[in-house]
């Protein structure tokens, strides 16, 4: 008889789970404990009508299915096809036809009364999971994502009757993938693009600063502040960024891929795997949760939703301040633990964050030849939003203004190119982007030359400076530097370096 599993959402980890079922003596009924009251008996009946409709017999006896761990909260609903099948054992059981020794099976989907089954949410990490219980077969419904994960066979089944025809071909050991894949056949792990869209980055003509400074963002994963007057276009260049991410690769891909199944954003069925990084714009009116994760299943936010790739706040002011003073731990963790009715889970949530935002309230302040209306406590509240602790997280801000810019601008293809090379030479150096780095291998990945050490020691707001500070100057410097091939950091890159941090409004320091 096979052994049934399923699988239940929750946080990050989400609980494999098994399903038997018994046949007793008694009045024909079917008794399902261990999943929702309010779903149970619902689920009974559509099961019963999904075997009628399926040309399937249906013991006349009492059933007692049990999911287990029984104080496990386990939705009947989402998990029909697996009480289905699980029936299915125990009535062959008790005819003596099933096999001595049955096989594990992960079965996922959601059964409908005509017999029908849909397709599921969560698959890559139901998966995965079964895995690693040691579960090598996996029934699921037609439709649900495309999965190729190594250790273990799946069957798509459009339908009970399928199913269970699949449970009889795993059991006895005839039952073959058609085309059996791995993440290999998909995802490399090589530095590269995807192609370049029909808009891209060359049609919007000027701003080389914020150009570079979204390269050099994307090369070395550090965090960007920009700023300027309404109107200054800021917003149509870093609509672009995606053009200058890298396109995932293995490690990363996985784990992204598992984070979007959750809510059914990695659905695809000829591509398993999510190839390009993640680029997140929630809107201004964004909750706490929905930013940072939570709700039933503590599902999760769009600060996990952009891990590996960027989180883009625009009009950034016109976030809550709670939501902004939020993203400081995952800025410093790389990660986001939530908490739900007892259990705790944990998300990873590494992203780089893009931040835009107007002066002040009406969108002029500090701008030459205009003049701003708002007061001096409006302009201290509309920036102590942001706070010091926050932009204390944040390595290059940049004022857009107008003016002669300081980097020489170059075409999307060469960026692609300059990222390309920094990338590769610090995962090859030290196996992680540069923003990442700790103080302890700051010491042994970033060299830099006499002159570039003594100029940070020359800057007029050199007194100004933390310590944490001159660590960001020092790791742009050095992602400017594997832009250059520079081996050794130079006068030039901690001074550009410099320069991309910039200085914020003193309304941030009022």
């Amino acid at each position: 008889m096979a052994n049934i599993f399923s699988w239940q959402p929750f946080g990050y980890e989400g609980d494999t789970f098994e399903i038997s079922a018994e046949i007793r003596e008694g009045i024909s009924a079917v008794d399902i404990v261990g999943m929702s009251e309010d779903t149970v008996s619902e689920s009974a009946s559509a099961i019963r009508a999904a075997f009628r409709n399926s040309n399937l017999p249906f013991s006349k006896e009492r059933m007692l299915v049990c999911a287990s761990p029984v104080d496990l909260k386990k939705d009947a609903q989402i998990h029909g096809l697996a009480l289905a099948l699980a029936m299915q054992a125990a009535m062959e059981s008790r005819e003596g036809k099933a096999v001595p020794e049955g096989k594990d099976i992960l079965v996922l989907g959601c059964l409908d009364t005509s017999g029908k089954v849909r397709p599921v949410k969560h698959v890559y990490p139901a998966i995965e999971g079964a895995v690693n219980k040691g579960i090598k077969y996996a029934i699921v419904a037609k439709g649900s994502t495309k999965v190729a994960v190594k250790g273990i066979e799946v069957f798509y089944v459009a339908n009970l009757y399928e199913a269970v025809e699949h449970m009889h071909l795993i059991d006895r050991g005839e039952a073959k993938v058609l085309d059996p894949a791995t993440i290999d056949d998909y995802i490399s792990d090589d530095v590269s693009f995807d192609a370049v869209p029909f808009t891209s980055l060359d049609a919007v003509e000027g701003y080389a600063d914020l150009k570079a400074a979204m390269a050099v963002a994307a090369a070395g994963g550090h965090h960007l502040f920009t700023w300027g007057a309404l109107g200054n276009g800021a917003y149509a260049v870093l609509g672009h960024m995606p053009e200058l991410l890298p396109l995932l690769r293995k490690e990363e891909s996985k784990i992204v891929t598992r984070i979007h199944s959750f809510t059914g954003l990695a659905h695809m069925e000829d591509e398993p795997y999510i190839r390009k990084r993640p680029f997140r714009v929630p809107h201004q009116s964004a909750s706490i949760e929905g930013m940072l994760g939570g709700g039933i299943g503590c599902r999760p936010g769009e600060v996990s939703f952009a891990h590996n790739g960027v989180l883009f706040l625009d009009d950034a002011a016109e976030f809550r301040s709670s939501v902004l003073q939020m993203l400081r731990v995952p800025l410093n963790t790389g990660s986001i633990t939530l908490s739900r009715a007892g259990r705790a889970t944990t998300f990873p949530a590494k992203f780089t964050l893009l931040m835009n935002a107007q002066p002040c309230p009406c969108g002029v302040y500090g701008e030459p030849g205009k003049h701003c209306l708002c007061g001096v406590k409006t302009l201290s509240l509309y920036w102590k939003k942001f706070g010091n602790p926050l932009m204390a997280k944040i390595p290059m801000r940049l004022h857009i203004r107008d003016g002669e810019d300081r980097f020489t601008g170059h075409s999307l293809e060469e960026y692609r190119q300059l990222i390309k090379k920094a990338v590769e030479k610090q995962l090859a150096r030290q196996g992680k982007l540069n923003q990442d780095l700790c103080p302890s291998e700051m010491v042994a990945c970033i060299k830099v030359t006499p002159e570039a050490e003594a100029y940070l020691y020359d800057v007029p707001e050199y007194d100004e400076l933390t310590e944490r500070a001159i660590a960001d100057i020092k790791k742009v410097a050095r992602t400017l530097a594997d832009m250059r091939g520079e081996e050794l950091v130079s006068k030039d890159s901690m001074s550009d370096a410099y320069y991309l941090r910039g200085k914020l409004p003193d309304a941030l320091y009022a």
